[in-house]
């Protein structure tokens, strides 16, 4: 088996880094010789707990970590992937936060800035419902002003629920909701305003809508 070889570089002397946009975004570059440089900003500070680079063949799924940052609150940082491979790779970074949210940005690879979200369905040949017009009843703002997920069945059914901010970002995703009645903390959604959200059972779409949380925090 081909020895991993995985080089860590400190970004704070890498001009390439400071120029780009933070997280979700981040920089895919060939070094040549096989060699692959991933580069991300951190906009959260100390609470972003967790960064990961994962890579995949097929830009869809399969997705496997391979490399975790031992310091994920700096401010800039990156790694050179060297590992041997033929063809095509395809890159996504998956971080975590303090407060247990957590979030993938979308693929990319050398020469391709960005590719549909992985491991999700594609909000634009998403089958099922469109954007409701009405109020949820599965996902709501409860008295305290906290947003609120209401799933009767869950125990049965195979829900998971992506939420996005009001430019339809990707903030983050619960993959597997088995509690019938789950509040989520509002440092999860880091500001006030509209929320959008897809919620699925299976890869099956349930509803599509939107909340909003009040300006408390």
């Amino acid at each position: 088996m081909a020895k991993l070889c995985i080089t860590v570089f400190v970004t704070a002397i890498i001009l390439h880094v400071s120029a780009q946009n933070p997280l979700p975004d981040f920089s895919v570059d060939s070094l040549g010789a096989n060699r692959t440089r991933i580069s991300w900003v951190n906009p959260y500070g100390g609470g972003l707990i967790q960064v990961s680079i994962q890579s995949s063949t097929d830009s869809i799924k399969n997705f496997r970590t391979f490399f975790s940052s031992p310091s994920p609150q700096l401010p800039q940082n990156g790694m050179v992937d060297k590992r041997p491979y033929s063809g095509k790779l395809y890159f996504r970074i998956f971080y975590a936060f303090s407060g247990g949210s957590y979030a993938f940005t979308k693929a990319k690879s050398v020469g391709i800035e960005q590719l549909a979200q992985t491991d999700e369905p594609r909000a634009d040949i998403a089958t099922g419902p469109t954007e409701s017009n009405s109020p949820s009843v599965y996902v709501v703002i409860n008295p305290h002003g906290f947003a609120e997920i209401k799933l009767p069945e869950a125990a049965t059914k195979k829900y998971r629920i992506v939420f996005f901010d009001e430019n339809h970002n990707r903030l983050f995703a619960i993959n597997k909701i088995a509690d019938p009645d789950l509040v989520l903390d509002k440092t999860n959604f880091m500001h006030a305003g509209y929320f959008y959200f897809e919620l699925y059972d299976g890869d099956k779409l349930v509803e599509r809508n939107k909340i909003y949380l009040q300006k408390e925090f």
